[in-house]
């Protein structure tokens, strides 16, 4: 009996120090039949959003974009479970369901995923296979589609390539040999042909961000693009959704009638220069800046707008970023909202712009200093939990 009663002792005991421990780091144990730690529900509640009134936001006027305006959001490039201790770990998997339930709540209808590639420094593509961006697996990929679809959600794929042992040093972007051109377009072929079987997207981006083959001289990128341009034959074989082409306007112009869809993307300090920090300064930059895109084909508008203080003059900053410490960067959420009304506010009067990708968009409702300590996003250009999350959402509903 003595046993039996020591037995239950040192078991409640283990209990109760795996509770603590569960408490202390934050630790949730799978569904069942036993009550969820308070803990645990946090999360379940703040995925549900509630748009917040913004007394500095003038009263919408009479503009209003359209009913078809694609209101998008790029997932942040995040990818695998990633962990800064044994105990402390995020896995983007793990939050598809809540995000894309959150994403439909706001009142997006495309969402954009980003796998992943590196390049090494004998200018071959390989896998990821470590860290937070991994290369997606098809089993994986089938779920984000099926997600999306399943929230009325047209699902976009991004193709990320980044530098592997600083592979990027022996890329020669000012003056590449015709031999260096073709390597990288044999090596991004096979790629992209193996990313237009793993999914079921309704859009797929043709060429490569991070390390784009955007070149100094004209005359490398129309080479480039040109190659691209003669992969969409083959792609069209065993592909049938729509191909986009993704870049600055300077580096797309004179392509965009050979796709059936564009991304614009340019660095939001350039097209924001000089302007001051109030709406009307920002939507006549954004005024400005859409006079420029003209492609006659569907084009989404992709921004990356920080939420810090000073952004619109110092622009995009890497949301992996633990030495934002100090006054070096306070956040300001109230500036990345202006910028997404003044956008809004500029794109309901130009009809050739068919949609705006809002990306960056935070995989889970943890917010800095509560998520992995590495990652700054509360100052990223994520919108999530942000200001600029509610003008996405009236702007959405006043389109619908």
């Amino acid at each position: 009996m003595k046993k039996i009663i020591k037995g239950l002792v040192v078991l409640i005991g283990v209990i109760i120090l795996g509770v603590i421990l569960m408490a202390v780091f934050k630790l949730c144990p799978p569904v069942g039949p036993w009550p969820t730690p308070p803990w645990c529900t946090i999360s379940e509640v703040s995925s549900k959003f509630t748009p917040e009134p913004l007394s500095y936001l003038p009263a919408v006027d009479n503009s209003q974009l359209n009913n078809s305006f694609m209101f998008g959001v790029g997932m942040m490039d995040l990818w695998g479970r990633l962990c800064t201790t044994p105990f402390t770990c995020d896995d983007p998997k793990e939050d598809i369901v809540k995000s894309f339930s959150r994403l439909k709540q706001i009142g997006t209808n495309l969402v954009m995923v980003t796998d992943f590639y590196q390049i090494d420094r004998d200018k071959n593509i390989v896998n990821v296979t470590g860290g937070g961006a991994r290369t997606i697996s098809t089993e994986d990929m089938k779920l984000l589609v099926d997600q999306a679809h399943a929230n009325n959600m047209k699902f976009m794929l991004m193709t990320n390539l980044f530098e592997k042992d600083k592979s990027r040093k022996v890329l020669n972007f000012a003056n590449p040999t015709k031999q260096d051109l073709d390597h990288l377009f044999a090596e991004w072929k096979t790629k992209i042909l193996t990313q237009a079987q793993k999914g079921q997207y309704d859009y797929l981006v043709i060429n490569p961000r991070d390390i784009a083959y955007f070149f100094e001289k004209q005359a490398d990128n129309d080479y480039m693009n040109n190659k691209f341009v003669s992969l969409i034959p083959e792609l069209r074989q065993n592909y049938s959704g729509q191909i986009c082409l993704w870049g600055p306007p300077g580096i797309i112009n004179g392509f965009a009638n050979q796709y059936d869809c564009l991304v614009v993307d340019d660095a939001i300090n350039n097209i924001l220069q000089g302007a001051d920090n109030n709406l009307g300064d920002i939507t006549n930059k954004w005024q400005g800046y859409l006079n420029g895109i003209t492609y006659n084909k569907p084009t989404f508008v992709l921004i990356l707008m920080p939420s810090y203080d000073g952004a619109l003059t110092d622009g995009w900053i890497e949301p992996v970023g633990i030495h934002y410490g100090g006054d070096k960067y306070r956040p300001d959420y109230k500036v990345q909202a202006l910028v997404y009304e003044g956008f809004f506010r500029a794109a309901a009067n130009h009809p050739q712009i068919d949609g705006v990708i809002s990306y960056g968009y935070w995989w889970n409702d943890r917010m800095y200093p509560n998520t992995l300590d590495i990652f700054r996003n509360d100052l990223s250009h994520s919108i999530r939990d942000k200001d600029a999350e509610s003008v996405f959402y009236n702007w959405a509903q006043s389109a619908r």
